[in-house]
This record gives structure tokens, C-alpha cells and sequence, in this order.
């Protein structure tokens, strides 16, 4: 089946474009499947990346906050998902929706998540 994912980033300065990766969405309108998947704590991974100097506690609750806002939209159309992407405004942003083939959603999202986040 087609489906469709989103990287969730944060980006605490646009003009710079640098990211760190937080989570994934997965949805699959064929299914009205719609998941989010975020790391559990991604202080260290910002730390690493932007320095001490970010608020850590600010951005854990941010994190919480989207992950409930995308629960709370039941996401599962491609056009939802864009919309969505196009409306976020704050340093936690979506990249571009890309395709992928669904053959069971929640292992689906679960390799996608490893695949990204695997500590190398």
C-alpha cells in the first residue's frame, strides 16, 4: 500500500538550516493509519549538535506538545500532512512528505524510526 513519512526535525535557526532529527510520521490513508514515533530524549542529540547554550527543558516539552498536537489531528491524508508540514512555524519542523510502500504500518514505522535514529 502507498504511504507516505516525515522526518521531525528541530531547527532553532532557519536561516542556518541546520537540524536535528527528533522523530518520524508515518500515515497511510488506504488504512486511516497515522503514527508518530520521537526519541525518547533528544538533549544529548541537540547538545552534540547546537551546543549547551539551547533550552533543553523548553525544547523536551515542545517535543510532547507536537507529538500530542499530532495525535490530536488524526493526520492520515497526504494533502493533511502537507498541510500540516506548511504550518508549522516554530524551531520543530516537518521535512517534505515522501512516499513509501506500507506492508504493515507499525513495523513499517518501527524500521523506518530504527533505520534513522540507529546509533552508529
Amino acid at each position: 500500500m502507498q504511504g507516505y513519512y516525515s522526518v521531525i526535525q528541530y531547527c532553532p535557526d532557519a536561516t542556518r538550516m541546520e537540524v536535528c532529527n527528533l522523530g518520524v510520521i508515518v500515515i497511510c490513508p488506504e488504512l486511516n493509519f497515522s503514527e508518530i514515533k520521537m526519541v525518547k530524549s533528544c538533549r544529548k542529540r541537540i547538545k552534540s549538535i547546537f551546543g549547551k547554550n539551547q533550552p533543553l527543558d523548553q525544547i523536551e516539552s515542545t517535543k510532547q506538545h507536537f507529538s500530542k498536537l499530532v495525535k490530536d489531528k488524526n493526520i492520515i491524508t497526504l494533502n493533511a500532512l502537507k498541510q500540516f508540514q506548511t504550518t508549522r512555524a516554530n524551531a520543530i519542523q516537518l521535512t517534505e512528505p515522501k512516499s513509501m510502500l506500507i506492508t504493515n504500518p507499525q513495523k513499517d514505522i518501527d524500521e523506518l524510526f530504527d533505520y534513522i535514529f540507529r546509533q552508529t
